[in-house]
């Protein structure tokens, strides 16, 4: 049994030591023995590198087939087409719109209820109406229900 102190030292006596020499080259000159022996590492490397990357693929096809099947995304719903009118004032201002979402008889309408003194909408009200019901304006809801008349729908 040798001591840790002794172990450290023989260590540092081996890694002093020179390394055998290569065998020398068959080749005749200094740039082709160059070259072969270039050659050669670039050989050794490369079959290194094609081990360690085989490993990593062969690692990562286990990974793939140990994976639990998942089932395809789900499609949404898909997006619902819907007619919009819109009636306008002689200001060319917005006074209503109504939409109408296609596959069902109901519309929805919304109207303005107020506007501040630049003529921006400050509130609106919307109303669901059902199949066959008409939209009657009143003096309550608006506060000029003759606009509704003379309206072009957009």
């Amino acid at each position: 049994m040798t001591s840790p102190r002794l172990q450290i030292l023989e260590r540092q006596m081996a890694r002093r030591q020179t390394p055998e020499p290569a065998p020398a080259p068959a080749a005749s000159s200094l740039g082709e023995a160059f070259d072969a022996l270039l050659q050669q590492r670039i050989d050794e490397a490369l079959a290194v590198e094609r081990e360690r990357h085989s490993a990593q693929i062969q690692r990562l096809m286990d990974q793939i087939q140990n994976q639990p099947q998942r089932l395809p995304p789900s499609k949404g719903k898909e997006p619902m087409e819907f007619t919009r009118v819109i009636c306008r004032d002689h200001f060319n201002r917005i006074l209503l719109t109504e939409t109408t979402i296609e596959g069902r008889d109901d519309r929805i309408i919304m109207e303005v209820t107020k506007r501040d003194e630049l003529g921006s909408i400050v509130s609106s009200r919307a109303f669901h109406l059902a199949a066959g019901e008409v939209y009657k304006p009143g003096k309550s809801r608006l506060p000029d229900p003759r606009h509704y008349q003379d309206a072009e729908p957009r």
